[in-house]
């Protein structure tokens, strides 16, 4: 096995680094692509990490983006991508996570406009 180094326009915080890609993928893409250069989808466990990936996706052009957690093992039971139960949430109440048409099973960050306001990187 052989170690990557992050791209070298990562950005650091707290001994982790961090890199937004503007592609269009699927989640499992987006995973893989991620496992891929050795790393993996950012798993948010604070408000500043939060608030620090959201500046991450806006300087990168977006308004959204694949986060490392998902329900798909179990239906509502949100865990990380490294099998973690997760300890921050900072879901889009009332109306998110509802699993639309019983088929969303995966995390995204967004601070899209809904209802006639940004989501706040929720």
């Amino acid at each position: 096995v052989t170690s990557m180094s992050p791209p070298p326009d990562a950005k650091p915080l707290n001994g982790h680094s961090y890199k937004f890609y503007p592609d269009t993928l699927t989640w499992k893409e987006a995973k893989s692509k991620c496992e891929s250069m050795g790393g993996y989808l950012a798993v948010i466990k604070t408000a500043s990490e939060n608030s620090f990936v959201g500046t991450l996706i806006a300087s990168g052009g977006s308004e959204n983006a694949w986060i490392g957690i998902t329900d798909e093992l179990k239906e509502g039971k949100w865990m990380s991508i490294n099998d973690k139960p997760i300890t921050y949430t900072n879901w889009l109440a009332p109306q998110e996570p509802d699993n639309s048409n019983g088929q969303e099973h995966y995390a995204m960050i967004s601070n899209r406009e809904r209802g006639g306001k940004r989501a706040g990187w929720k």
